[in-house]
């Protein structure tokens, strides 16, 4: 009797959302029978039936529950199609280091404790938020707040610095390789220490931050006249959480910074500072033995120009660049 009341409650909520006025009625979703087939006689059974062919990038098996149905009409050859290969993971259990996944994102799937469509997606078009998404979200560039609510040490719900939006640098279904990038890997600019192009953390790192044409060319970084990096440390005595990214035991883009506005310091360094004057403490955490000749560098050079990725075009190695500062120097 009490499963009859309870199926008759549930029936009458769902009617409702699909019917009520044009208020509940938002996006591609607003008629029921764009997906239900009679939502009066059975709300389970579909216009289009479940993707079932489709290969899952990160199973190699065919896609299962809401996901299936999901891409029955979001696959390459229907509407706003997804392409799961470029797409955030779907089938799949959340085990990477740091994500905390709510259980009720991970119970859509119809396969408990598994990353769906529905993990992120609520498709019923009483959300009034940007796709769909089920947290509050107004637009592409208002991401870091959902994003944070899995990946806390990631994102920053303030959305603060450079890297404050997620969709700057991820794109959850046109992504590039295994983090999603809005950009291609730089595999073109050549690393003068090495005479090689980056490889794993720097091309990510490098397909922004390197001059047009190899990079975007956001605030451009010139790796003749920067820290070294692609090397192993000889002199320095570098901590280990400087080292191993990616499986790298050289100096990296990273041994220095964290990517992520987790961390609001001074130019996302690793460890924090406010300003220049803490640079030398900062450096000091890797060559412990100049911290003397640090502290008179900083103090010597200009404020406008505090830093180890000057970016001047006709400045190719580190000697033309000491050239350079030098003779800035004498002129003050």
């Amino acid at each position: 009797m009490y499963k009859t009341i309870w199926r008759s409650m549930l029936m009458l909520v769902f009617l409702v959302v699909c019917f009520s006025s044009p208020a509940w009625s938002v996006g591609p979703h607003e008629e029921c029978d764009m997906c239900h087939k009679d939502v009066e006689d059975d709300p389970y059974v579909f216009v289009v039936a479940a993707d079932t062919k489709t290969i899952n990038p990160r199973t190699q098996k065919p896609l299962t529950g809401v996901s299936a149905i999901c891409m029955g009409c979001h696959n390459e050859e229907g509407e706003i199609p997804v392409l799961l290969e470029h797409s955030h993971p779907v089938g799949i259990a959340p085990t990477l280091k740091g994500v905390k996944v709510d259980k009720d994102a991970l119970s859509y799937s119809g396969e408990e404790g598994l990353l769906s469509c529905g993990s992120c997606h609520d498709w019923h078009p009483d959300n009034e938020n940007y796709k769909y998404l089920r947290g509050k979200v107004n637009g592409r560039y208002d991401l870091s707040g959902f994003c944070s609510s899995c990946h806390p040490d990631k994102g920053n719900p303030e959305g603060n610095g450079a890297h404050g939006e997620c969709a700057l640098c991820h794109s959850s279904h046109e992504g590039q390789g295994p983090v999603m990038l809005t950009e291609f890997p730089n595999t073109f600019t050549v690393n003068p220490r090495t005479g090689k192009t980056p490889d794993r953390i720097a091309s990510l790192c490098l397909a922004c931050h390197a001059a047009e044409p190899d990079g975007a060319g956001y605030r451009p970084i010139n790796l003749g006249t920067s820290h070294l990096i692609g090397i192993t440390p000889r002199k320095a005595k570098v901590p280990a959480e400087s080292l191993g990214f990616a499986g790298e035991k050289v100096i990296t883009c990273l041994s220095c910074h964290d990517q992520h506005p987790a961390n609001q310091t001074y130019s996302y360094l690793r460890w924090p500072i406010k300003d220049k004057k803490d640079i030398p403490g900062f450096c000091t955490h890797c060559h412990p033995q100049a911290k003397d000749k640090l502290t008179k560098g900083i103090k010597d050079l200009p404020a406008t120009k505090v830093g180890i990725h000057f970016y001047f075009q006709d400045v190719k190695t580190f000697d033309d660049y000491l050239r350079v500062m030098k003779a800035k120097l004498k002129k003050k």
